[in-house]
């Protein structure tokens, strides 16, 4: 009997601790709480939460390995650029398709790539899907399936708070 008393309250511990370990690993994880942010707002007044992959590092990771429950159809990825020049995007270890925008320095829409494909490998990297390859400043990321992503077009300019180079300056 008293080896029931002893045990009981170390099971009942045990099963808790498992409970609380379970729980916790199916809350999806924030990628990106240390990237810095921004909102970026069309004229239809539709929001989009945008994180700024702005380091070598950032940029080198982009959406690789962000699950889909991770990033929603509000959000985007802006990669920025210092000047303009040709840009080429891949898509390894992505698990959706996105649509990119080529962005002046304005934050002008000049130019689209809709439903780039996911790839879910690195390896060969003759499977990775590649963009195509446009004259640009910045690029911005959303998930092909979001109906805002459907309403940016070639010639909009999107506006942005804080000011892009506020942020990027560090002054914001």
């Amino acid at each position: 009997m008293k080896f029931i008393h002893e045990i009981y309250p170390m099971l009942i511990t045990f099963l808790v601790l498992i409970g609380n370990v379970s729980c916790n690993e199916s809350k999806p994880i924030n990628p990106f709480k240390t990237y810095k942010s921004m909102t970026i707002t069309l004229d239809s007044g539709e929001k989009i939460s945008t994180y700024i992959a702005h380091s070598a590092e950032d940029q080198s990771l982009g959406l690789s390995l962000v699950k889909p429950d991770e990033f929603g159809d509000a959000d985007a990825m802006l990669f920025t650029g210092e000047h303009f020049k040709t840009r080429q995007f891949w898509m390894p270890e992505t698990f959706f398709n996105l649509d990119l925008f080529f962005l002046g320095p304005d934050m002008k829409v000049l130019d689209i790539q809709r439903d780039l494909q996911h790839h879910t490998k690195r390896f060969p990297k003759k499977d990775v899907p590649l963009s195509k390859f446009s004259y640009c400043q910045h690029v911005l990321e959303m998930k092909s399936t979001s109906p805002i992503s459907a309403k940016i077009k070639v010639g909009m300019i999107l506006k942005g708070e804080p000011n892009l180079s506020q942020i990027i300056s560090g002054t914001h």
